[in-house]
Parts: structure tokens; sequence; C-alpha cells
């Protein structure tokens, strides 16, 4: 199922795993405007279906970051600066995980849950605000 985020500049992307196993981006070419030519390969392998996007910090420094289900966990994929291409995929471990989901809470940190094969919950976090802040480990809820 495609998920959809908004770039630092309001252009909406649109991401869906695609047909080789990875992830494919479609972007607005300007804000509330029409639509890029082509879809871009983000790249990644395994891809499963149910992927989780948001935009974060708030503000000028706001990156689409990207959470893709894999047979070991979650992988994520953040854009190398506001409105532009992206980085390689990073792998955040986690187990099997059946469903995922991601949100930015007021002061701008990024936290990711996922409901894991045996019905746990689990959650993994950004240390504190920032596009290009680590996260820190999976904890059960």
């Amino acid at each position: 199922m495609p998920v959809v985020a908004r770039n630092a500049d309001g252009r909406l992307r649109i991401f869906l795993r695609n047909g080789g196993g990875g992830v494919s981006t479609y972007y607005q070419a300007e804000p509330n405007g029409g639509w890029n030519q082509d879809w871009v390969d983000l790249k990644g392998m395994g891809v499963r279906d149910g992927l989780a996007a948001v935009t974060a910090p708030n503000g000028a420094d706001a990156r689409v970051t990207l959470f893709g289900r894999y047979l070991t966990g979650v992988k994520v994929v953040r854009q190398n600066g506001p409105n532009v291409g992206y980085g390689d995929w990073t792998d955040l471990s986690g187990g099997q995980v059946d469903q995922h989901t991601a949100v930015v809470d007021d002061a701008g940190v990024v936290t990711v849950c996922a409901l894991t094969a045996d019905g746990g919950v689990r959650m993994r976090r950004q240390s504190g605000a920032g596009a290009d802040v680590p996260f820190c480990a999976w904890q059960g809820i």
C-alpha cells in the first residue's frame, strides 16, 4: 500500500514497494502542482508490504524519513537534506515485525512502533530531535 509524506517545501511524495522488492517514490514537481515524470528507485531489497513515512524535524531542516519492513525487522532511509534525494537504507533490526508505524512528537523526535510476530509491541525513537540524530535501542512496551 502506498504512503505519502510532505517535503519541507510542501511537495508531496508517494512511496510504494516496487516489483524489484525495493521502494520507489513519485513526487510533485512543485507544491500544489503537477507531478514529476518518472518514478525514482530508492533501492532496497526484500521490502515487505507496509511502509511508514514522516517528515521531521519541524522547520527548515525537515526531511522525509521512510521506514520499510524486512524479514529481519525495520530499515530506514532519509533524505540527504531538505527536498533532495535519499541516502542508503539503515537496518534498525528488531526481529520479525508484522506491522509498523511512525510518528513525530511535538519536539520533532521520530518514533517508530512495531507489532512483533509474537504479538508484542516495541518502539524505537531518536535520541533527540534532528534529521541526522540516531535512534536509541528497541524497547518493549
